[in-house]
């Protein structure tokens, strides 16, 4: 059974800032200072109806995540990383302006807490942002250009 449009772009925009928040939970052994903790992750691709992955990730994350159910990261979830290691993150997201988002995307911005991490890189409680691009009829999940998953 295919998903309504709604619950699509939602589940497309969760996942986008659920990648995000894990993105930015991943990193090097903990900092001395709390305050430079974080992660950025540079790629975001998958689809709403299926799965996601995230690339280009820095941290103790190996690199990229696995690759994620869309619908997981929609509800909130955990973010299981190349490395073995995961990032469990809550997200809200919202539709965007349009931003560089190519015509025929709908952006949306994701805001989120990581509530569990066992890479070190990030701080429980700490934000998460992403701009994403959700492809109106193919459900194709990007970042927006010129943006990256943060979570600080």
């Amino acid at each position: 059974m295919r998903l309504s449009r709604s619950v699509r772009l939602g589940v497309a925009v969760l996942s986008i800032a659920a990648s995000l928040a894990a993105i930015g939970t991943l990193g090097r052994s903990a900092p001395a200072s709390a305050s430079s903790l974080k992660i950025k992750c540079t790629g975001l691709s998958g689809n709403a109806e299926s799965t996601v992955s995230l690339s280009g990730c820095t941290g103790d994350t190996g690199g990229s995540s696995t690759t994620l159910n869309a619908i997981t990261l929609y509800e909130g979830g955990t973010i299981y990383w190349a490395n073995g290691k995961h990032t469990r993150v809550s997200f809200s997201l919202t539709p965007g302006s349009q931003g560089s988002c190519p015509a025929g995307t709908t952006e949306y911005n994701g805001v989120g807490t990581v509530i569990g991490d066992s890479t070190g890189s990030a701080p429980v409680d700490g934000s998460a942002s992403a701009e994403g691009c959700i492809n109106d009829s193919s459900y194709a999940i990007t970042l927006e250009p010129g943006t990256k998953l943060k979570l600080k």
